[in-house]
């Protein structure tokens, strides 16, 4: 299973970014019993910085879905960009 996190690694949002990257793996090591496994499928956690540009925000998600053959996409961390 592929997911895409979408977030401000860069930017004014920096320190906030930081925080859903971690908070989100601690969630699924969590969730998975530290297997970081659903069904028996491996989970791929692929980041991506937006930078808190809608314009490059909806580019990266594109390409997530498109190029990295996501499953499923969460994020971002900031309001414009969602």
């Amino acid at each position: 299973m592929r997911i895409a996190l979408i977030a401000s690694k860069t930017g004014p949002l920096e320190a906030y970014a930081k925080q859903t990257i971690v908070g989100f793996r601690m969630g699924l090591d969590y969730a998975t019993g530290g297997s970081m496994q659903v069904g028996g499928r491996k989970i791929v956690v692929i980041e991506k910085d937006d930078q808190g540009k809608p314009d490059l925000g909806k580019n990266l998600l594109a390409a997530a879905y498109g190029d990295d053959k996501v499953d499923i996409a969460v994020g971002p961390t900031a309001s414009p960009v969602a």
